[in-house]
This record gives structure tokens, C-alpha cells and sequence, in this order.
């Protein structure tokens, strides 16, 4: 097995410890096939832990020419595939519910000193905009559940719908910028204005694109880079997607040829 922790969580000892609790016990999980419940026990002899944003790379490296066709357009560029982009210099936004990861890569190399991760994202959103209605509505006790019908259901709760959007697409905002500013700052600063990608994807950037893209294509434009905005149908399985070519060309090579084998 292989999985991606955020970049602000990942070092060399929790990766190690983090591999080593998968593989010192077994794991059940209840699968659920129609009514029935079924008890799957996993054990695991074998187990890599990196950082998210890096499978991202090869997923983009890997991807089918779809994924471009925004990015085509944009750019007036014509059968642009995966292998577009295996000689560049990208700056990858990875913009999640909790956090946002800043991975920066260098032709088919991430380069983790150079690799962040920020406090940003689609759930901060939600928590500022719960926090907000408390304030309005005093006395109001609400959670993430709760808020997320009034934005869902409109016709049973009108009056708290309509406040619930107003302070989530202003807390919305407020992410937004925060985000921005560090892209801004990580992209002049950390990495010397040498990225001639902004590559950004996560399920953050589905709810986001809406109040980041043009902002984000008018930084790109001034700093002479390009923005590589990954399509919905694909932003959320960035990671995952990576995990699988790193399991079968570099992580677990042996493994997936014995599989093959057998």
C-alpha cells in the first residue's frame, strides 16, 4: 500500500512510523455490498507514505489528452499531452479541506526542501462561515451538518439558507486571498520566480475556480508562466491516481510483475 500525507505533516520519522502502524497489525474493514455487510482483513508486508502533490505530478505526466483541453484553449497550444509538461518547472496547488500543499517539481523530480503546506482550505471556509452566522444569529448553535442543509435545502430553511451562502461565499473569498497571497509569495520568494507552471487541482479547486482562476492567470501573466487549472472530472483524484503509477513503475515494481506473473 502507498498513501500521501500533507507536505506541513511529512518528514522522514512520521512517514517511517506512519508505515510501520500499517504493517505492525492488521486492519479490518466492514464493506458494505448492498444490505450485506461484509469483514475484509487487510495485512500489509509493504508500505511507502510521501507527500501529497507528488503522485499529482506523474498523474499529470500519465493523463489522457481531455485534461489538457482547457489549458489548450487557453493558450491557443494544439495536442498537448502528459509529456508536455516532464521537462518542466511546475508549482502544484493542491488545495484540499484542511490543508493547501504547495509542491514544487522540476522535471520528473519534486523537490521536497522546497515543498509546503498551508492551513487553507474548503473546510476553513465552512468553519469561518459557521462562525459568522453564530455571530449574526446570536445564540445560534450549529455544526458542519446542520450548516450544510440550509446550504442544501433551500425550501426547508429559506431565511438560514440564504445567510448560510452569504457567509460561506464571503469566507469563501477570504480563503481565496489567502491562498493567493501565498502562491504570490512562495512563487517570487521560496522559488525564485522559476515555475513556468501554476498547476492547481484538489477538490478545493472545484469550489474555488469560480473566485481564483482570473485572479491566478493575471499573476501567471505578469511572472510569464501559464495556468494549468485541472478539470473537475479530475481534479479530486489527483493523488490517487499518481499513487497507482508510482505503485506500479517506481514504489512496488517487483511486486506488480509478480502479480503479472501469477
Amino acid at each position: 500500500m502507498s498513501s500521501a500525507i500533507p507536505t506541513s505533516q511529512h518528514n522522514i520519522e512520521t512517514a517511517r512510523q506512519l508505515e510501520e502502524r500499517f504493517m505492525d497489525t492488521s486492519h479490518v474493514v466492514i464493506v458494505y455490498v448492498g444490505q450485506e455487510q461484509v469483514t475484509v482483513e487487510l495485512n500489509f508486508s509493504q508500505v511507502k507514505v510521501t507527500k501529497e502533490g507528488i503522485p499529482a505530478l506523474y498523474a499529470i505526466f500519465e493523463a489522457p489528452n481531455d485534461m489538457f483541453k482547457e489549458f489548450s484553449k487557453e493558450y491557443g497550444l494544439k495536442k498537448v499531452d502528459g509529456s508536455y509538461f516532464m521537462n518542466s518547472k511546475i508549482m502544484h496547488i493542491d488545495i484540499g479541506s484542511g490543508t493547501t500543499e504547495y509542491i514544487y517539481s522540476v522535471g520528473i523530480n519534486p523537490q521536497s526542501e522546497q515543498c509546503t503546506g498551508e492551513r487553507r482550505g474548503v473546510g476553513h471556509a465552512v468553519e469561518e462561515a459557521i462562525q459568522l452566522m453564530k455571530e449574526e444569529r446570536k445564540g445560534l448553535n450549529i455544526n458542519r451538518q446542520q450548516f450544510a442543509k440550509y446550504i442544501e435545502r433551500p425550501d426547508e430553511y429559506p431565511k438560514d439558507h440564504d445567510l448560510a451562502v452569504h457567509y460561506l461565499r464571503e469566507a469563501r473569498i477570504n480563503q481565496v486571498d489567502f491562498i493567493l497571497e501565498d502562491v504570490e509569495r512562495k512563487y517570487t520568494t521560496t522559488l525564485s520566480s522559476e515555475p513556468e507552471y501554476l498547476a492547481c487541482y484538489g477538490g478545493g479547486s472545484i469550489e474555488f475556480k469560480e473566485d481564483m482562476y482570473k485572479f491566478l492567470k493575471e499573476f501567471a501573466d505578469s511572472v510569464d508562466a501559464k495556468v494549468l487549472w485541472i478539470p473537475e472530472q479530475y481534479a479530486v483524484d489527483m493523488n490517487v491516481k499518481g499513487l497507482d503509477i508510482l505503485n506500479r513503475n517506481i514504489l512496488f515494481t517487483e511486486e506488480y510483475k509478480e502479480t503479472v506473473v501469477m
